[in-house]
């Protein structure tokens, strides 16, 4: 018996067959703490050049820090509680991270306008590890979603999509599909004959 429990949310995406799920869950460890602390590094390192902690500019960086923290925080809850399912957890989640990530193009330009090449090269790291991060998290969900609809009998007929309980039904969709065109193309003829 393995010392930690595969999190609920890693059995979901094995389930589905997301990609790259099937490994090892040291190796998922490591890529969503990489994720993590990578953008979290920048962030201290934005904070730590401030010389004013209380300017504008240190606590945007301080506020960074926290959030993204907090947005960690939640994730392993997520991970291990909730396997994905509660959407208010996942608003909370997407909603901080989008938060950090748009705060930092407001740093970008501060540096740019004063000139300030560290400051440029810090805020352009941390925004590019954080829309990467974000990415995957976003494309890990729209996998599992898209699977998952799949893997419900989510029938595709014509340009709309239709749940359906089992293949029977999908087939019965399609009849009925072509039965309709049928009626209406009679419909229309006999309007035309009259």
């Amino acid at each position: 018996m393995p010392f930690v429990k595969t999190p609920g949310l890693v059995e979901r995406l094995r389930q589905h067959d997301v990609s790259l799920s099937g490994c090892n869950l040291c190796v998922i460890s490591a890529f969503g703490l990489l994720l993590w602390a990578a953008p979290l590094v920048t962030y201290v390192m934005g904070y730590v050049r401030v010389d004013d902690k209380w300017s504008t500019e240190g606590i945007v960086w301080m506020t960074n820090i926290v959030v993204h923290a907090t947005t960690g925080v939640a994730v392993d809850v997520d991970l291990f509680f909730c396997g994905g399912t509660y959407w208010p957890l996942q608003m909370c989640i997407v909603g901080l991270a989008t938060f950090v990530t748009f705060t930092i193009p407001a740093l970008l330009g501060l540096y740019l306008a004063t000139g300030d090449d560290e400051g440029v090269t810090i805020s352009m790291t941390a925004l590019a590890l954080a829309c990467f991060s974000n990415a995957a998290m976003v494309s890990i969900l729209f996998e599992l979603f898209h699977k998952g609809m799949i893997g419900r009998g989510v029938k595709e007929v014509g340009e709309v999509r239709l749940r359906t309980a089992s293949p029977v039904d999908a087939s019965f969709l399609d009849a009925t599909r072509t039965n309709r065109a049928a009626t209406r193309e009679a419909l229309a003829a006999r309007k035309a004959q009259k």
